[in-house]
């Protein structure tokens, strides 16, 4: 059996399991999704959102691109939110990093390539907005993971200063935009920036952003 043949296999089994354990979980799960949740996170293979959250399918509306990165510019991501906001209605973006972080880790060692270089400029400007802080950490691993964390903080604002959400807002819709890091090494994620429900929340955000 190929590698290819494995994973056909696997997805049979799985499918079987389920239908075992619940016989109407697929004709469920085909009618209608209505998560609450809607993750932007890194296409980093070890960082499944569903699993990590202990999730079955139908409750988390995913977004991933190197570096879990909200680009005013990138047009995938934007229709993603604007479907989770206003047609799934979900209360809650998590944009989420990790440790370990490849697209991070480009940004002290940038690589030479066509369409990673310009992906991670953004990231290479919050290096050198805070070059002191990440200069007196005492090694690369912790540079790099502070780093991962800064970037999360950052893409929330720019998640906040998004006209979808900024309108959302402005509508009273109950929506929250939540800043979280993954540890690879512990399997824990961890709470960056509390709950931003709020133009007023943002300020605070943007301050992070700075210092």
């Amino acid at each position: 059996m190929n590698d290819l043949e494995d994973l056909l296999q696997r997805n049979s089994n799985w499918a079987k399991s389920r239908k075992n354990e619940d016989s109407e979980f697929f004709a469920a799960a085909a009618k209608q999704q209505n998560p609450e949740y809607c993750w932007i996170g890194c296409s980093d293979s070890r960082v499944s959102p569903s699993q990590i959250l202990d999730l079955p399918p139908g409750n988390i509306f995913v977004h991933r691109n190197i570096a879990n990165q909200v680009n005013v510019n990138d047009i995938n991501c934007l229709s993603v939110l604007e479907y989770a906001i206003y047609f799934l209605e979900v209360k809650h973006i998590i944009v989420c990093g990790h440790t370990g972080c490849g697209g991070i880790e480009s940004a002290f060692n940038k690589p030479s390539s066509k369409f990673i270089n310009p992906w991670i400029d953004n990231i290479l400007k919050i290096r050198i907005d805070h070059k002191s802080d990440l200069d007196a950490l005492s090694c690369k691993a912790e540079r790099s993971n502070r780093l991962s964390e800064l970037n999360v903080v950052n893409q929330i604002a720019n998640l906040g200063n998004l006209s979808l959400v900024k309108d959302a807002w402005i509508k009273k819709l109950d929506l929250s935009l939540h800043g979280w890091i993954y540890n690879l090494s512990t399997g824990i994620l961890r709470d960056l920036t509390g709950a931003v429900s709020s133009l007023s929340d943002l300020i605070f955000i943007r301050s992070l952003c700075t210092n």
